[in-house]
C-alpha cells in the first residue's frame, strides 16, 4: 500500500486527496490576488488547476468559508445618522 492510499480519507477514491482548510484558504486568497495567474499557482503548489477553479467557486458560493484573518477583507460597521428634516431625493428615470 502506497503512502497516498494510507492518507487518503474513508469512504474517497483511492488516491483523491484531502487537503488541509488552511492550505485550501490560503491558495484561494492568493488566487485572488491582481494579475496572479490561477495555473501557475496551482502549479507551484503542486495541485490541478481544476481543483483550484472548483475551490473559487465553492468559496463563492459560500461552502468554502475564508477565515477572517486569512481573508483581509473585514467586514466594519461604521455610524450612520439619519436626519429627519432633510427632504428625500428624487430619482430621474
Amino acid at each position: 500500500m502506497s503512502d497516498m492510499q494510507k492518507n487518503a480519507s474513508p469512504g474517497r477514491p483511492k488516491g483523491c486527496l484531502n487537503y488541509p482548510p488552511e492550505f485550501k484558504q490560503r491558495l484561494i486568497e492568493a488566487s485572488f490576488q491582481p494579475g496572479v495567474s490561477i495555473s501557475r499557482l496551482a502549479l507551484d503548489n503542486g495541485i490541478n488547476a481544476n481543483l483550484l477553479f472548483k475551490w473559487r467557486q465553492k468559496q463563492r458560493q459560500g461552502k468554502i468559508k475564508l477565515s477572517s484573518s486569512e481573508s483581509g477583507r473585514e467586514s466594519q460597521l461604521i455610524p450612520v445618522t439619519i436626519d429627519a428634516g432633510l427632504p428625500t431625493a428624487v430619482v430621474a428615470q
